[in-house]
């Protein structure tokens, strides 16, 4: 083959790879921009609404992610709160009527990990809302096994926040803003928000109330969680949920992320709690002979800092029956509003 035909070849050859830069190109500009600033600021208009409902003390109902609405709630509120709480579902019954006089807010949502928290505190700062306190509640991955979450009005801080701490990931981000994934779920988050006032409108849908907490169906006091219940739980999670609840340590990045985390919130001279709700003696018992559920780290982490830890995963060192739970790893509020009333941080 002569040389002018081995550029011809190589010329077609670009020029059929050509064909497929739109299909690179279309989501890394399409995710950009989703990311903007005024974009996402229009996006938040479609949860105004029922964030300005909830300010005025109006409960509703709703079957989206909680992350974009605490998100626009968080933003209209008019003044900071003294105690905002953070974590996963673990925590979203906390309410704030357990520290008043403090106000408080709740910004724990479902499968919520040490991002979110992250994002929600930059949030708080960023809008000149600094809360005094902060409530974190940790799982020892600092993750969640899900991570499907609606990060639409999040995900900038949380990469403003990492910018700040000097470890912001600029391949990390190229990767985020070329994923095809990630293309689809913002198409898909493009959609208005399901939500209405009391009455329950729809059939699976929780209820938001004024100070962020939520009630799910099946979580009320009522529900208790039988042991039966709970061995076919465990029995029947499926294999991701059971590798991140048999790991009991976070990803050297991720601990290296919670040290910046806490550094931030202690030059700025925010108190800090870290709870860790125990779980069902069963679930327990399965978990922790695999290597989950162990808080050595949190532990050595906190006292390192002066950090004081409420709770404990064991139901046995925190006290929990199996009638203080209403599955296999969510407590009745009434057993974490105990734990922090006797570690002095809740009100009776």
């Amino acid at each position: 083959m002569s040389s002018s035909e081995q550029i011809l070849d190589a010329v077609r050859l670009c020029l059929r790879l050509a064909r497929f830069l739109p299909l690179l190109i279309v989501p890394i500009l399409a995710n950009w921009t989703y990311n903007q600033k005024p974009v996402q600021r229009h996006l938040a208009t479609s949860f105004d609404q029922a964030a300005s409902l909830l300010i005025a003390g109006t409960s509703i109902w709703s079957s989206g992610d909680l992350r974009p609405l605490k998100a626009a709630w968080m933003l209209q509120m008019p003044a900071r709160k003294d105690i905002l709480i953070l974590g996963s579902s673990r925590a979203l019954q906390i309410s704030e009527n357990w520290f008043q006089p403090q106000t408080t807010f709740n910004a724990a949502v479902p499968h919520g990990g040490l991002d979110d928290m992250i994002a929600f505190f930059e949030l708080s700062v960023e809008a000149g809302k600094t809360p005094r306190a902060v409530l974190l509640e940790l799982n020892p991955t600092l993750r969640s096994e899900q991570e499907q979450g609606d990060h639409r009005l999040l995900t900038p801080y949380f990469n403003r926040a990492l910018e700040r701490f000097g470890v912001f990931n600029r391949f990390r981000h190229l990767m985020d803003l070329s994923s095809l994934r990630q293309f689809r779920l913002n198409l898909q988050r493009l959609q208005p928000p399901a939500w209405g006032r009391t009455p329950k409108p729809f059939a699976q849908m929780a209820q938001i109330l004024p100070d962020g907490t939520a009630i799910y169906e099946g979580s009320q006091s009522s529900a208790n969680a039988s042991d039966m219940d709970v061995a076919s739980q465990v029995r029947h999670t499926d294999r991701e949920k059971v590798r991140w609840r048999t790991s009991s340590h976070p990803s050297p990045g991720d601990l290296n992320l919670l040290r910046c985390f806490l550094d931030d919130l202690r030059s700025r001279r925010v108190e800090v709690v870290i709870l860790l709700p125990p779980i069902h003696p069963i679930a327990y018992e399965f978990y922790s002979k695999l290597g989950g559920y162990d808080d050595t780290w949190i532990r050595r982490e906190m006292a390192s800092r002066s950090i004081p830890v409420v709770g404990s995963y064991s139901p046995a060192i925190a006290k929990a029956a199996a009638t203080d739970f209403f599955d296999d790893v969510h407590p009745h509020p009434a057993l974490v509003h105990r734990l922090l009333h006797d570690a002095g941080v809740a009100n009776p």
